[in-house]
C-alpha cells in the first residue's frame, strides 16, 4: 500500500533564516532530498509538496499517512539528505505495518524526537 509523504515547502531554512543562500526555504531542500531518497521505493513512497502544514514552530515538517493507518506529523529536522534518509527509511516500515505502528526498534536515529502528532486514520473513532 502507498504511503503518502507530504513536505511543507514554506517551512524555513533554519531558525533565524527563511531561505539559503539560493533563496529556497527548507521545505524545499527537504522535499528535493525526499524525492531522491525515495528512488527505487517510489512504488511505495509517493512524495508531494504542500505549501503549509502550520507547523511553523517546528520547522521542515512532513506528514507521513496511508489510507486506513493512523498518520504522523513530524517536523524540527534539518533540511538535507540525513534528515530525507531517515524519514523514507521510516515511512518503508510504516508502509509495511498493519495500523501505522512502527516498532520504535525499526526506528532510524535521525527520526527519534521528530514526531509531533499522530492522526486518527480517516473514520476512525476517537476513544
Amino acid at each position: 500500500m502507498p504511503v503518502d509523504v507530504t513536505v511543507c515547502t514554506t517551512c524555513k531554512y533554519g531558525p533565524t533564516a527563511a531561505f539559503d543562500a539560493a533563496g529556497r526555504t527548507g521545505g524545499e531542500i527537504l522535499a528535493e532530498a525526499l524525492e531522491a531518497a525515495a528512488g527505487n521505493r517510489r512504488a511505495v513512497l509517493r512524495i508531494s509538496r504542500h505549501e503549509c502544514l502550520w507547523a511553523c514552530r517546528n520547522s521542515c515538517a512532513v506528514l507521513i499517512q496511508a489510507a486506513g493507518k493512523t498518520g504522523y506529523l513530524a517536523g524540527r529536522f534539518e533540511a538535507g539528505a540525513a534528515a530525507a534518509a531517515a524519514i523514507a527509511a521510516w515511512a518503508e516500515a510504516y508502509a509495511q505495518s498493519a495500523d501505522g505502528a512502527v516498532p520504535y526498534p525499526m526506528w532510524p536515529e535521525a527520526i527519534k524526537g521528530h514526531f509531533i502528532a499522530r492522526i486518527p486514520a480517516s473514520g476512525e473513532a476517537a476513544s
